[in-house]
C-alpha cells in the first residue's frame, strides 16, 4: 500500500498510478474516485488508518468515467453502503458506453486512444452501472459536514467534476496531470476539449482555488497551475 497522507480535511490516498481522496466531514466522509479494479482493500485500509470505518463513507464522488477512477466502485459500494454521485453527462456515457469524444493530445496517446477507450467502455458494459445522485452544475457538500462544493469542470471529459473546499483546496481529477514525481502539472494526455479544460481551471481560480490536487501527480500551488495553463495549445 502506498499510504494515506492527511492534509487537514483531505486525506490523499496514493494507489501508485492514481490518487483517490477522502474528505472528512462532521457528518461522514466523502470518497473522491475509487481507483482501478481491486483497489478497494488498499482504500479501506487507508480509511481505517485515519480512524474511520467503511460505513463512515456516506458518498462516493466520481470525477469522471474512466476506468482508473471507477474501477473499484461496485465493490466499495457493497462494502460501505455509500451513495454514488456523478455528473449527468458522464452518467449517460458510462451507462451506455457511448462515444465520449475523448481524443489523445499527444502523439503517443493518439496511437493508444482506441485501446484506452475500448478498455474503459468494456468495463462500463461488464457491470450494471448505477448512480444515486446526478448533478448538472454544482452540489453542496454541507450535508456531510464539509465546507465545500462540487463544480462541473468539463474538458477532460464532458462530465468532469472537481471538488472546491472552503479553504481553497481543489481536487481536479485528470484536468491536469504530472505523471512523474519530479514533473510539473501539464495538460492531460487525453481529453475532450483542451480549451474547455483551461476555462474550467480558470473558473476554479476565480472562485478562490489556491491549491490543486491531481489524480495523477501531487498537489500544487495556484501559481504553478496558472503557469501550466499558459502552456496549453
Amino acid at each position: 500500500m502506498k499510504g494515506c497522507v492527511d492534509v487537514d480535511r483531505i486525506s490523499v490516498i496514493n494507489l501508485g498510478m492514481v490518487n483517490v481522496y477522502l474528505l472528512k466531514g462532521e457528518k461522514g466522509c466523502v470518497l473522491v474516485d475509487t481507483g482501478t479494479k481491486g483497489s478497494d482493500v488498499k482504500i479501506l485500509e487507508a480509511v481505517k488508518a485515519q480512524g474511520f470505518e467503511p460505513a463512515d463513507i456516506k458518498l462516493i464522488v466520481l470525477t469522471h468515467g474512466h476506468s482508473d477512477h471507477f474501477g473499484s466502485l461496485h465493490t466499495l459500494v457493497d462494502k460501505t453502503g455509500a451513495e454514488v454521485l456523478v455528473h449527468q453527462k458522464e452518467y449517460d456515457l458510462m451507462a451506455t458506453a457511448g462515444d465520449d469524444g475523448v481524443r489523445g493530445f499527444s502523439i503517443f496517446m493518439k496511437l493508444l486512444i482506441g485501446m484506452a477507450t475500448k478498455l474503459s467502455k468494456n468495463q462500463s458494459k461488464s457491470q450494471e452501472y448505477k448512480a444515486d445522485i446526478l448533478i448538472e452544475d454544482t452540489y453542496d457538500l454541507s450535508p456531510y459536514g464539509i465546507d465545500g462544493k462540487l463544480i462541473w469542470t468539463p474538458g477532460h471529459t464532458k462530465g468532469s467534476i472537481s471538488v472546491l473546499l472552503g479553504d481553497g483546496k481543489a481536487v481536479i481529477g485528470d484536468s491536469l496531470m504530472a505523471m512523474m514525481p519530479w514533473s510539473k502539472p501539464k495538460r492531460p494526455m487525453l481529453g475532450y476539449d483542451m480549451n474547455l479544460i483551461k476555462k474550467s481551471m480558470n473558473q476554479l481560480i476565480d472562485l478562490g482555488a489556491n491549491r490543486f490536487y491531481l489524480s495523477h501527480g501531487k498537489d500544487y500551488d495556484v501559481e504553478i497551475i496558472k503557469k501550466a495553463l499558459t502552456k496549453f495549445n
